[in-house]
């Protein structure tokens, strides 16, 4: 019995997906280093204003942009015009 293409693309995405969750669950915990850094992945992507991220996360607005920038080259976050959000939650 062979199966239907809409099957074997729903395998390779499964797939896909498993190998994508393992390579960033390796890289967040390189990047999540610090405490600072984990709450602002924690908090990015929900609505949050920048000067409230700074005060919980205790960065400055220029580190906090450069860390999201470099987040995003590396495949955790996209940006969605002005905003962050996360890949994987």
């Amino acid at each position: 019995m062979e199966k239907s293409d809409s099957e074997l693309l729903k395998k390779i995405l499964e797939k896909i997906e498993f190998i994508a969750k393992q390579y960033s669950y390796k890289l967040l915990e390189e990047e999540l280093s610090n405490k600072k850094l984990k709450l602002l992945y924690q908090h990015t992507g929900k609505g949050i204003p920048r000067p409230k991220l700074e005060k919980v996360t205790g960065l400055s607005a220029g580190k906090i942009s450069g860390i999201w920038a470099k987040w995003e080259s590396k495949g955790l976050l996209k940006k969605d015009g002005k905003s962050y959000y996360k890949i994987f939650e």
